[in-house]
Order: C-alpha cells, then structure tokens, then sequence
C-alpha cells in the first residue's frame, strides 16, 4: 500500500511514493540559458499576477466595523441635518444672496452625507428571501402539495431595522400561501389546473417605499365563508353588513381562523393579527386582493428607512406637529361646500359622499383653541382638515394651518415621555425647536376608545 514518505518533495508538492526496491529517479531539466544582459524569464506566481484578468470584475474590499460606532456616525450626520436647516432658516430671515448661496451649496453636501450614512445601514433582503425557499420546501413536503417557489428582487436594499423585523411576517405569509393557498396536486387537477402550485415572492422600490408582494395561484379567499367563520366563532355580529373587501380583513382579527384543528404548520388566519401588528409598528401597511379560485396577493408597503421620513408640518393652536405622509389621504380646505354637524358622537364632515368623524388636534393634545377655531365660531373659518385613511377607518384632523412639506430626523421620546398616547416621536425643526410627531392611528384608537374625542389625550396619559 502506498504510503508517504517524509522528504520526499518535488518542489512544493510532497510525492507519494511505494515501497519498492528500486530507487526512484527524477529527471529534472537543466535551467536554460540566459544571454548576456537579458531579463529572467518569469515565474509562474509572476505570471499568473500579470495574466490578464479578462472581463472578470475586481472584488470588491469590506471592512467590519462595529455596530454602535455606526450608530454613531448616523446620529452625527442626523444632528448636521438639523444644524443645516436651522442654518437654512438663519440664512433666509438675514437676505444676504453670497450666504444664501453658501447654504444651498452646504445643504446639497449635507444630504449627499445624509444618504450616504443611511446606505451604510442597508442590507440587501437575500438572505430574508433565501430563508423563505427552506420554509415552502419544508411547508409542502409536510403537506403533501407540489410548489414551484419564485423570488424577485432580493437584491433590494432595505435598512437595518426594518431588514430584522420583515422576516417573521414574510414567514408566516409565506406558510400560509403554501397551507391554504395552494390546493393539493388531486384538487387542483380536478380544477383543470396545472399540478403544480406557484407562489411568488417579489420585492421592489415605489415612490421611496418598499413594496413586498406574496402571490399565489391558489383557491383564494371567500368572503362568505370567512364572514360565517366569524359569526360562528362569536367574533362578529351576524346582523353586522360588510363589504367584500371587509370581509378579507377579518383573517387580521385576533383569534380567527378557518381552521378547525390547528397544526404546526401555520393556517391563514392563525397568527396573521401579530403580522399585521407587526407591520403596522414598521409604519407599514398590507393589503390583500383575491379571486376565487384563481389566488390571492398580499401586498405590504414599508418604509425604507424609520431614521429619516417624509412629514407634513401642520400648526395646531400655538403648536407644530409632524404628520407622517404615508397616512395622509388628502387635504381639504374649509369652504361653503363642506358641511360641519355635530352630533353626539362628535363631529361629523360630509366630504363628497362620505360621513368623515372629526378630531381636532388642538382639543384631542389639550392645547388653547385659536380664535379661528373656536367651536363657537363659523365653521368656514376652519383652514384645513387632514384625511387620513388606513385599512379600518377613515377619519379627518381638524388643523389650524398647513405649513410645509419636509423630511425629517425622527428622534425617540425620551422613557417619560414614552406613555404620551399619539406620539411616535420628535423631531427638530428648522428654526431649532421641537416638534411632535403624532402617531395618528394610536391617537385615534385612543380617542374613540376613550369614548370621548375631544379628550385631552396627553393630559390623561400624563396623568
């Protein structure tokens, strides 16, 4: 049996070598010669660094850094924007065109440096979109079905936080396609369709935004059925009227499910408020649409970022707020066309053909009513009011005065503050001072939950 031999070396690489009587010779060629004067000839390490590379792109270098340094550097470059717009606001009250011009210049700087900083912080969802093949192979070995799973854009680029929080909804959207959507090969066979199931996993930018869609060519959802299930389990009135689409929205609701025996494998229904839940502290939204039998398509909308986001500053008695954008409908001007009731569940705005319940900020935070806004005045002098609209409700925001449009650096609430219903945030304006961001879901699940709309909502919650 061959075995090897210490010693035995031809050049770098060890011989092995039987173990036989005779000895073993290696011819090894003379070294050529070289003429007077003339270069040696290269070796192979030489010559394999000076072989051209071709069309083979040069890796790219990384270095790791340490995650609280970049945290860092983040809310440094969050402080410069600050600066830049109070610099801004400074700038434009003096008038001087070599100053203004400087702060232009500065203030493209400054965002450059602000995207830049930001980008350092977003990781790609590949690794979220692979974890996903495992799951639906797994999920429909367990049940017996044949699925033909399809990612696109798993190169997207999302950032840090929402990159870790996105995964267990995906995992449980993506269970469920495979456990109700798709039917079993016999089922669909008998439907006239292919054997084989798809779902389909995509992600891609719109408008700024993040747009994840799971898409499957199953039975879809059935809106009947699902309003029975509710009225069976005790969850909704059996004289309660609901459209289709409302009707979809029950799978959101705690405790439903459409399934009699709960397995390991997660049903549609089962869990799908916690995805909603947590979607919804991403600042996200989801969306379904369904055609019997033919499949169904979630489809969730998340920022890209929660650091920087898009705010409309709005003045409420003598205070200013920020309103995220991503709920905010439209904006309504006040005028002989809009009729104001009040009634005993509050205020009521007729818009169009629609009866809109009405919050004012100014009342609903516990601020001093403007003159303009006093209940007692006409109605017509109200400046504007914001429709906001999400997947339960649609409500308007009286407001005093609409003033701008900006992006702004969200800064938690300080542990005290934390308890203040309707507040997501605060943010610092141009001129350097302070400005709530007002969380408008949870003010108004506060507010009609407290059965009382014109509460003082920061007053009970400091309390």
């Amino acid at each position: 049996e061959p075995v090897t031999q210490p010693g035995a070396e031809l050049g770098s690489i060890q011989t092995i070598t039987p173990l036989v009587s005779a000895p073993i010779v290696v011819a090894q060629k003379p070294a050529p010669q070289l003429e007077k004067g003339a270069p040696p000839p290269p070796s192979d390490a030489t010559a394999k660094k000076s072989k051209p590379s071709g069309d083979a792109p040069a890796a790219e270098e990384t270095i790791r850094i340490n995650l609280s340094r970049l945290e860092k550097i983040i809310n440094a470059v969050g402080e410069v924007v600050i600066l830049n717009s109070v610099l801004h606001q400074q700038v434009a009250d003096i008038n001087s065109p070599a100053l203004t011009s400087l702060s232009v210049q500065l203030s493209k700087a400054t965002r450059e440096i602000q995207d830049l900083s930001m980008s350092l912080r977003m990781l790609p969802l590949k690794g979220t979109f692979q974890k996903m093949n495992r799951i639906v192979r797994d999920t429909s070995t367990a049940l017996g079905k044949q699925v033909d799973f399809i990612t696109n854009g798993e190169e997207t680029e999302v950032d840090k936080t929402v990159y870790e929080r996105i995964s267990d909804p995906l995992v449980h959207l993506v269970r469920n396609a495979v456990d109700h959507g798709i039917e079993t090969p016999e089922e669909r066979i008998s439907k006239g369709k292919p054997a084989l199931g798809k779902v389909k996993l995509s992600a891609s930018q719109k408008s700024g935004k993040l747009a994840i869609e799971i898409i499957d060519d199953g039975k879809g959802l059935d809106a009947e059925a699902l309003r029975q299930s509710a009225i069976k389990k005790g969850i909704l009135n059996p004289n309660t009227k609901l459209t289709e689409q409302e009707c979809y929205q029950i799978i959101f609701m705690p405790g439903f499910s459409t399934k009699e025996v709960v397995t390991d494998v997660s049903g549609r229904g089962v869990g799908m408020d916690v995805v909603k839940t947590n979607i919804a502290e991403l600042k996200g939204t989801i969306s379904i649409e369904t055609v019997k039998g033919q499949g169904t398509k979630f489809s969730i909308l998340l920022p890209l970022s929660l650091a920087i986001i898009d705010g409309m500053i709005v003045r409420a008695g003598d205070q200013r707020f920020v309103l995220p954008l991503n709920l905010v409908h439209e904006t309504v001007r006040m005028d002989k066309n809009h009729l104001v009731q009040s009634t005993p569940l509050g205020e009521i705005l007729k818009l169009r053909d629609e009866n809109l319940k009405l919050m004012r900020l100014t009342t609903t935070m516990g601020l001093k009513e403007s003159k303009s806004t006093d209940h007692k005045a006409d109605h017509q002098n109200e400046t504007a009011i914001v429709v906001v609209r999400n997947e339960n409700s649609v409500f308007g925001i009286v407001i005093d005065e609409i003033i701008r449009r900006t992006q702004i650096v969200v800064k938690p609430l300080s542990p005290e503050m934390q308890s203040m219903a309707g507040l997501s945030g605060i943010t610092i304006l141009g001129d350097g001072k302070p400005a709530f961001i007002v969380d408008l879901n949870d003010l108004y699940a506060k507010a009609i939950s407290s059965g009382n709309a014109k509460g003082t909502l920061l007053q009970r919650s400091a309390a």
